[in-house]
């Protein structure tokens, strides 16, 4: 899960770099990292929240 959430950071910051040095073409990348970083943290949080209702 680690791996993932850091992998997912990384790419922001690269798209983030990219758009703002190349610009133009690359902020299309950079809003779709940012939703899937999103969705992740939503699923990791969902999924907690399963767990602790099972406990």
């Amino acid at each position: 899960m680690e791996k993932v959430r850091n992998f997912l950071i990384s790419f922001v910051a690269l798209t983030a770099f990219l758009s703002l040095y190349i610009g133009g073409i690359f902020v299309y990348p950079l809003v779709i990292s940012i939703v899937l970083y999103a969705l992740f943290e939503l699923s990791v949080a969902l999924k907690n929240k399963q767990n602790l209702k099972k406990q």
